[in-house]
């Protein structure tokens, strides 16, 4: 008697005998046709355990990229609109200026998804099995376990979530919509030329975020916690318009070369900087309070000094998306990687 093989079988076989990225396609594809709580979960974990199955390239020679000069003025963010966003214009923002904003980089259609997306993983999340109103909890919150090829990791969920975040891998709707959005946008091809190869996801830093006006954060450089020897890109999307009456961030709109010793003074945490410390760091470029719409992007790497925005006017919460990208030959395994 013949049985007809299922797509996800196809993909699963696919997926045994080498074929990653095939098996990825492939259920993607199935997915965009018809969603499927299923085939969502089994992608979050191929696009886990997929990154151990591949051969990753040396990348670049040369890391940080070069640039001979900034066509950008100094003492300023540089930005551009979606239509201009390429691996040069990232080059000249991130190396010329600690960071390149990216305007209107989501379409509206777009930033309701996504916003959509954080209400129902927050909703899935914060009331457990049995619960939700949600018509399946699991397509919406389903914390991913480490492969054993990646060993063993703590990963801080409730630490994220008291932030005002959840992890955008324990929602395998989520990930699926992210990574769709990020490839009609055509941010994976230019931080693909950016960084010389395909990126990586964080499972550990790549969160979606409703950020009450009761939250903080201390000035840092995501450098400090996450190592040496790594080529990294930080996506962070505004999905509401923030910076006046909702949370945004203050930055210092400079490229530093090196991580500021971190804890000293009146610092809150042992890897953050008190106010003295950064008007040191800053130099003659003082930190500036960025302001966005919904559907801007800032990028910027480990090496950036920032903080989260918030003061007494603030009155509403803040939607956003932060998705940590690595090259894949520089990939801090502590972080654990999800394919793009």
């Amino acid at each position: 008697m013949f049985f007809k093989e299922s797509t996800l079988e196809r993909a699963n076989r696919l997926f045994d005998s080498g074929h990653v990225l095939q098996a990825i396609q492939l259920l993607t594809e199935q997915n965009r046709q018809a969603a499927s709580t299923e085939v969502e979960q089994r992608l979050v974990e191929m696009r886990h355990q997929g990154f151990f199955h591949l051969a990753h390239d040396a990348g670049l020679g040369c890391w940080p990229p070069e640039l001979v000069e900034s066509p950008y003025p100094a003492g300023a963010i540089p930005a551009v609109s979606r239509s201009e966003f390429s691996a040069q214009t990232l080059k000249d923002g991130i190396i010329g200026h600690g960071s390149l904003i990216v305007r209107q980089l989501l379409t509206p259609v777009q930033v309701k998804r996504m916003v959509e997306t954080i209400d129902n993983a927050i909703l899935a999340y914060d009331a457990g099995p049995g619960e939700t109103q949600l018509d399946d909890r699991q397509v919406w919150y389903s914390p991913l376990q480490p492969c054993s090829e990646n060993g063993p990791q703590k990963i801080a969920r409730k630490w994220v979530r008291d932030g005002g975040g959840i992890l955008a891998a324990d929602s395998p709707r989520a990930v699926f919509n992210l990574t769709e959005i990020l490839g009609q946008v055509g941010v994976l091809s230019v931080l693909g030329d950016y960084l010389g190869e395909r990126p990586a996801l964080s499972v550990k830093k790549t969160t979606l975020r409703r950020v009450p006006v009761t939250s903080s954060s201390g000035w840092h450089q995501d450098g400090a916690f996450l190592g040496p020897d790594i080529r990294t890109v930080n996506l962070w999307i505004a999905l509401s318009d923030c910076g006046v009456d909702a949370p945004s961030m203050d930055m210092v709109p400079k490229r530093l070369d090196s991580i500021v010793p971190t804890g000293t003074g009146q610092a809150s945490f042992s890897w953050s900087l008190d106010d003295p410390a950064v008007m040191a760091a800053a130099g003659d470029t003082p930190p500036v309070r960025l302001t966005f719409k919904a559907g801007d992007a800032i990028l910027f790497d480990e090496l950036n000094l920032h903080r989260t925005a918030i003061d007494s006017q603030m009155s509403r919460d803040r939607y956003a998306i932060e998705a940590w990208f690595f090259a894949p030959s520089h990939y801090p395994l502590n972080q654990l990687p999800i394919l793009c």
